[in-house]
């Protein structure tokens, strides 16, 4: 099974390098994220609190 992330909090996630640098600038813990990505081929919106 492999996620692709395609969004997180509605911003669009162009390639690794990108979410990476998302990460680490947007994103604190206790933060909850709204991820949008596509597994098996499906769409699926996920919340993840960071800790």
């Amino acid at each position: 099974m492999e996620d692709v992330i395609v969004a997180i909090n509605g911003t669009s996630i162009e390639n690794t390098t990108h979410l990476r640098k998302y990460l680490y600038s947007e994103i604190n813990m206790g933060d909850e994220v709204e991820f949008k990505v596509y597994r098996d081929g499906q769409p699926l919106q996920l919340r993840v609190i960071f800790e």
